[in-house]
């Protein structure tokens, strides 16, 4: 996000969101969802940071 007034410094160690969403479906989440998108901040190079809401389901693990 290139250097920008930061309330928090917590933008740092956040994730593209085509990155944290694959995360999100390699831990075993189907069907996600952003349900909501709360946009945060525009650094000067124009990346957005966004908070999301997301909306996924983990199938149950099968019984052995």
């Amino acid at each position: 996000l290139l250097i920008m007034d930061d309330d928090c410094g917590c933008v740092a160690n956040a994730m593209h969101r085509a990155d944290y969403l694959a995360t999100i479906r390699d831990a075993g989440f189907e069907e996600v969802q952003v349900t909501e998108d709360r946009p945060w901040r525009e650094s000067p190079a124009g990346v957005d940071a966004s908070a999301l809401t997301l909306r996924a389901l983990k199938p149950k693990a099968a019984k052995v």
